[in-house]
């Protein structure tokens, strides 16, 4: 009580001070303050940050909360609240909670990264989330401007990436108190770092009533999202609920807690983005230079300049991709007309001088922004700033040439094939397809031709896949004679790589002892159909070395495997017995 005593003494003495009450005029103006009541001479460098009337608003509203409180007679009756640095982050757990429990799933409090935490997990997965409350990041996690997320959430599976999730609350970090360069900038940090997503979420968010309202996009996109993810199930592809990605910054964390697959969040994301531009790419395209600079000038000001429509134009845009004006993209003609939609750039600009934060339609702006923000980092060209960030030089450039977004090991395939395959590898990359999916490259046939090869293939899937280019299709009937389901480049740019990847088999989740198994299973299959023609020394003690190894590892796989075994054994066996 001593306490809330000292505030309403403070109180008083700034509203009841002399220099409050003096009648001001323009030859003795109110100084907000003074020395009487709240400036000191130490503090006479920052004078201009100083107010009496901003004293008296901020003690009244401590006064005000100070007065609801509740006694405790126990250290051991106050749990949450300890945890927590805002009402925010409270809320955010306990919205958290209230999901996992109606899913009928665990919730538990435990210790996470040596510090009080929760672990949950829901029913049917295979893993469960662990929730830290105020990581710090830094140099040693690898992210280049430290911060400190409210939450960490981690998954206790390896392919998930740590989520650094941040709640911001809007006059915390909008208006009055504008944070949003700091905001962006450190969240710059923690994505280029490769270690983390990130994600936001918002007051508003947490607020059951506005779950279903669409943030991101307009309702086509939306339509379509439901279209495409639904087609993609029909394949047996992995996506996350279409409706719920396009909403707000926590209902899109429980579609991404729900479904946690990357390249089925890149696919729909890929499809949201490029959406509107393959539509445009036949009726509004523009020159290069004409683009660049009006892009230049709206990245700098916000402001677009009218584009008129050239035939023959390189290049389409769109700068109503989200439900505002802050966001703009745009691709090449010849890539929108041929489905390479990786190719296309994402660029974002939320304007944050006083005038806009102040506007009484900024909270919603800056929300939908967050939002997009939370979709399109799945996306390996999207860029996003502040426009007080980009005043200060503080950003790159808008981009004109896309980044490829590649792995190490994707960027060998494609630098390893020839020049007429190269945009096919990248399309495959973007697709989602597994490391246990990457192709080999000039993989030679011996069954066929010493010269035979193929430019990419798979040879552990079932049927082996072999794309072939240039001479090398002079052998495609003898590849598929000998059991291999093959592609050529123009086959591949009619039909799109959807009918290649649609032969790579179910493996886009396996582990990589599962991957052994696919590849080396092949293999012995292989060998034991070429039994026929005669068993070299050579090839019985691979064959021999293959066997061993596969009924050891194999042991504790499932019992399909295992059948697939039993066959290739008794396979061998009959072949010998010939």
């Amino acid at each position: 009580e001593g306490i809330m005593e000292v505030l309403r003494l403070a109180k008083n003495a700034l509203e009841t001070c002399s220099c409050r009450r003096v009648t001001h005029s323009s030859s003795n103006p109110d100084t907000d303050g003074c020395y009487r009541c709240i400036r000191t001479y130490h503090m006479q460098y920052s004078a201009g940050s100083i107010s009496r009337e901003r004293g008296i608003e901020l003690l009244t509203r401590l006064i005000k909360a100070g007065d609801q409180r509740l006694p405790q007679k126990e250290l051991a009756a106050i749990k949450a609240n300890s945890l927590f640095e805002s009402m925010l982050e409270k809320k955010f757990v306990e919205a958290l909670k209230s999901f996992v429990n109606k899913t009928h799933g665990t919730w538990e409090e435990t210790i996470v990264q040596g510090s009080q935490g929760f672990r949950f997990s829901l029913p049917g997965a295979e893993y469960y989330w662990e929730l830290q409350l105020q990581p710090q990041l830094g140099s040693a996690q690898g992210v280049s401007i430290s911060c400190q997320p409210d939450f960490m959430l981690r998954c206790d599976n390896s392919k998930v990436k740590p989520i650094a999730i941040f709640t911001d609350g809007f006059e915390f970090h909008c208006h009055p108190v504008n944070r949003l360069a700091d905001d962006f900038q450190k969240r710059r940090a923690v994505l280029k770092s490769g270690g983390y997503h990130v994600w936001n979420v918002t007051w508003k968010d947490l607020d059951p009533a506005n779950a279903d309202h669409v943030m991101v996009c307009h309702q086509p996109v939306a339509d379509r999202h439901k279209q495409f993810a639904s087609a993609a199930k029909g394949q047996g592809k992995i996506v996350p609920d279409p409706l719920k990605i396009v909403c707000n910054g926590f209902e899109q964390l429980l579609a991404f807690i729900q479904i946690a697959h990357v390249p089925g969040w890149t696919q729909l994301a890929t499809s949201a983005n490029a959406y509107y531009l393959q539509q445009l790419a036949s009726k509004r395209t523009v020159g290069g230079s004409e683009l660049k600079t009006a892009l230049t000038a709206w990245h700098q000001t916000g402001q677009l300049p009218a584009l008129q429509h050239m035939d023959g134009g390189q290049w389409v845009h769109n700068e109503r991709t989200s439900l505002t004006s802050d966001l703009i993209n745009y691709i090449k003609v010849d890539d929108a007309m041929t489905n390479r939609s990786h190719q296309s750039i994402m660029v974002a600009r939320l304007g944050d001088s006083e005038a806009e934060v102040a506007s009484t339609d900024f909270e919603e702006r800056w929300r939908r922004f967050l939002a997009c923000m939370n979709l399109y980092q799945f996306l390996s060209n999207f860029h996003f700033a502040t426009g007080s960030e980009i005043a200060s030089g503080l950003v790159d450039e808008i981009p004109f040439e896309a980044s490829s977004g590649l792995s190490k090991e994707w960027a060998e395939v494609r630098d390893g094939v020839c020049s007429s395959l190269r945009h096919i590898a990248e399309e495959l990359a973007a697709s989602g397809l597994s490391e246990s999916q990457i192709p080999q490259v000039e993989y030679y046939n011996e069954n066929i031709d010493d010269d035979a090869f193929a430019e990419m293939a798979w040879p552990s899937c079932n049927p082996p896949v072999a794309v072939l280019a240039g001479d090398q299709e002079s052998f495609l009937s003898r590849w598929q004679e000998d059991g291999w389901k093959v592609f050529t480049p123009d086959q591949l740019q009619a039909q799109g790589i959807a009918v290649l990847a649609e032969c790579l088999g179910p493996a886009e989740d396996c582990d990589a002892s599962e991957a052994w198994a696919i590849k080396n299973v092949r293999r012995v299959s292989l060998i034991a159909k070429r039994i026929e023609s005669g068993l070299t020394e050579t090839e019985e003690i691979e064959l021999t070395s293959l066997q061993e190894m596969l009924e050891s590892k194999l042991s504790e796989w499932d019992n399909g495997l295992i059948r697939e075994i039993s066959k290739l054994e008794d396979q061998v066996r009959g072949a010998n017995d010939e």
